[in-house]
């Protein structure tokens, strides 16, 4: 198994080996660590703290800065795709004359070093809407309206107070997931209809609804649209 040890274990060893002139077999056997891994680092040809394998494209500052880099474009709603970081860092890997190209496996291993990203299909927001996600605009709206609701007497009456929103519903939804037989061609009939039609609903704390408003995406009003 792969490093079966921690550094913790191989300090200690070192430790042994350097301050209390235990020999490196006694050390390795003592606190469970590869004999010659041990060897090497108490020779000086491995630093502490070393890995093995190839070395990181990217130096650990300069990763970090990547990390931060990343992780600020999510939180402003600009989260980048993985074609585009490995875009990125081929471009500071130039900048420094390395002639090297990250591939699959430098993502998979910037994945292990940094668990706390992983890969998404994004909700589509747009700007305005992604800034009221903002934990200081919740707060300053319901400050704001507690502020009108004092102002105009409204405490206590809920049935005076009415909340309005609009809802888009396309006239040809999406097809959820179906059952197909293996090998067969998947497909779903539809009108091919792209037009939407938005409902305006308004409702108050006490359950009282007003009668829905229904816009139609048209020029001109059919005259049976208007019936019931």
């Amino acid at each position: 198994q792969y490093k079966t040890w921690t550094e913790f274990q191989m300090s200690s060893a070192m430790r042994a080996v350097i301050e209390e002139r235990w020999s490196i077999r006694r050390a390795a056997l003592q606190y469970k660590v590869p004999k010659s891994t041990l060897g090497d680092r108490v020779s000086g040809r491995v630093l502490p703290g070393s890995t093995s394998g190839p070395r990181s494209y990217l130096e650990p500052l300069e990763e970090d800065a990547l990390a931060k880099f990343l992780n600020r474009c999510a939180t402003i709603g600009y989260a980048r795709s993985k074609a585009e970081i490995l875009v990125l860092v081929q471009r500071i890997l130039d900048s420094k004359g390395k002639n090297v190209v990250p591939s699959n496996g430098w993502w998979e291993s910037f994945r292990r070093r940094h668990p706390e990203f992983v890969l998404r299909n994004p909700a589509p927001l747009s700007e305005v809407r992604y800034k009221a996600t903002d934990p200081e605009v919740f707060i300053r709206y319901f400050d704001m309206l507690e502020d009108i609701i004092k102002e105009h007497g409204l405490e206590g009456k809920p049935g005076q107070v009415f909340n309005m929103d609009e809802s888009g519903m396309p006239l040809d939804p999406k097809c959820p997931k179906l059952v197909f037989e293996k090998g067969c061609k998947a497909c779903a009939l539809n009108s091919g209809n792209k037009y939407q039609i938005t409902i305006v609903a308004c409702a108050s704390p006490t359950g009282f609804c007003l009668p829905p408003t229904v816009i139609w995406d048209r020029q001109t009003l059919t005259p049976e649209l208007t019936l019931g």
